[in-house]
């Protein structure tokens, strides 16, 4: 499958306006029945107008791998990454960064919090269903990065797990992340999250809350229908 997005943002300061076109492109290839070869990447483009009374504008460009990783489905309950995977800390970072599903304008507050910066792990990742039935489904990650300096792969050492429990008929999930950064400074780092959709209507509230040791963070939005965000708050 060959899918992705692509957005046009402007910003205007001091009445000069810059244009940065942005597409993400997704690829997700199966190899046989159980092996899974996935990766995003991003290519932006920048148009900035040329300051001290010069005509025209200047331009630069990006582009780089956001994840590249390949899935061994084991069981039912149990699959098996390896490369370069976003890190599943709370739920901003894995979810909902994508540029065709984000609701918020820009990264809230908590995305840097147990993510080590970088958002990518590399190295391994074990994730699956421990078990689940017609009242409840209790998920799993967890997972274990090395330091890389690579240009593409950028990551910190460092381990953590999430655990998250979904009720279906309240349309709730309630869900535990912790991290901990094992170079330099070590830190843990702890995070919750809920997301509820209430049954007939139209309505999905999602939620977060991050602490590490010298900083804590939450968001909340309530997106109507249409997709919409009606209402968000955020604190650090």
């Amino acid at each position: 499958m060959l899918s992705g997005g692509v957005g046009f943002f402007t910003s205007t300061n001091g009445g000069s306006t810059s244009s940065q076109p942005h597409i993400e492109p997704l690829i997700a290839a199966p190899i046989g029945n159980s092996l899974l070869v996935e990766g995003r990447g991003i290519i932006l483009e920048e148009f900035s107008p040329n300051g001290g009374g010069q005509t025209g504008y200047s331009h630069s460009h990006f582009a780089s791998l956001l994840y590249l990783q390949g899935d061994y489905l084991a069981t039912s309950h149990l699959t098996i990454v390896a490369g370069s995977y976003l890190i599943p800390f709370n739920t901003y970072n894995d979810r909902l960064s994508e540029i065709w599903i984000e609701n918020l304008q820009d990264g809230p507050l908590t995305a840097g919090i147990g993510t080590m910066g970088t958002g990518t792990g590399v190295s391994g990742m074990l994730s699956g269903s421990v078990a689940s039935s017609d009242k409840f489904n209790l998920s799993y990650n967890g997972w274990f990065s090395a330091r890389s300096g690579n240009m593409y792969f950028d990551s910190e050492r460092s381990a953590g797990r999430r655990g998250s429990l979904y009720l279906p008929e309240a349309r709730l999930e309630l869900g535990f992340s912790y991290d901990r950064l094992l170079q330099g400074t070590q830190e843990n780092f702890f995070g919750t999250h809920v997301w509820w959709e209430p049954k007939d209507t139209g309505l999905r509230r999602r939620s977060e809350y991050s602490h590490g040791e010298h900083l804590q963070s939450y968001w909340v939005v309530r997106i109507a229908r249409q997709g919409s965000p009606e209402s968000a708050g955020a604190q650090q």
